[in-house]
């Protein structure tokens, strides 16, 4: 844990740079303040979890598979669901999965987002003699920033845990498990026409801690310094003003001795607003 207090604490630091910079620039009287509006490339609109856009206001948008749904209540602040998640956390009776993003940054050159992840079920208010929880929280930092006219440059930090927990009512045997994921990575985009922007995104996961409790006995383990990462390569199509079309390809790479080739499969979505 102490590996990732340094992370999260260069992290918030980061951040605290950040924002007193623009404070400065904004006093000096520079086109640089916290609440000027980013450049809109022709994406926006259409928020994803690795970049930093946000739901027009009073719209809604929706990414299928994954069945993200976001609804803009302005322009700095959206909430919404995500359906393979809650699918997830199904258990039982869903108790909630909700995520709210908010730009607490921006400038017309850079746009930084914050989106909380919370979702939990339970099938605890049943009859059942098995009795199962399970619950998710996650929290990730999503910063752009314009290069030229049409490019893009995100970086990343994305923190999830998952708690998972069955215990059987009579006999009193338990497991429980949980898992803490951390994530850093960057991507770039740069729109050829006002329709088509190829991307390209590199994820690296510097921490990863697995701890598992049972009758039986315990298990504990945390993995630091990147096991494995994550490629990207895609391509954004606007289909009019209403559909974005993404095709493109996910790769799997293992830094650990002996690994396996990389593991790559095709990725296909489609997202509408409205």
């Amino acid at each position: 844990m102490a590996g990732l207090a340094r992370t999260l604490t260069k992290i918030a630091a980061l951040k605290v740079l950040l924002f007193s910079f623009g404070s400065a620039m904004a006093q000096r009287g520079a086109d640089f303040t916290e609440s000027a509006p980013p450049q809109t490339l022709p994406g926006a609109g259409f928020p994803g979890m690795f970049d930093s856009r946000m739901t027009e206001p009073r719209k809604f948008s929706l990414d299928i598979p994954s069945l993200s749904a976001d609804y803009g209540i302005n322009d700095r602040l959206s909430i919404g669901t995500n359906g393979w998640a809650a699918a997830a956390l199904v258990v039982g009776t869903p108790l909630a999965y909700t995520k709210i993003r908010y730009r607490f940054f921006s400038t017309s050159e850079i746009s930084s987002v914050h989106t909380v992840y919370l979702g939990g079920a339970s099938n605890g208010f049943s009859k059942s003699a098995t009795k199962t929880s399970a619950f998710l929280f996650g929290l990730s930092n999503n910063t752009s920033f314009l290069v030229g006219d049409s490019g893009e440059i995100t970086s990343t930090l994305f923190y999830s845990n998952i708690y998972y927990s069955q215990e059987e009512s009579e006999t009193k045997v338990y497991s429980k498990a949980s898992i803490g994921l951390l994530l850093a990575g960057v991507t770039y985009q740069n729109w050829i026409t006002d329709w088509f922007g190829p991307s390209a995104m590199v994820l690296l996961a510097p921490y990863l801690a697995v701890d598992a409790d049972s009758s039986g006995g315990t298990v504990s383990a945390v993995v630091q310094g990147g096991q494995f990462f994550i490629v990207r390569g895609s391509a954004e199509f606007m289909a009019g003003k209403s559909w974005l079309l993404s095709p493109g390809i996910y790769s799997f790479v293992s830094l650990s001795a002996g690994a396996n080739a990389p593991v790559t499969f095709p990725i296909f979505s489609a997202a509408v607003k409205w």
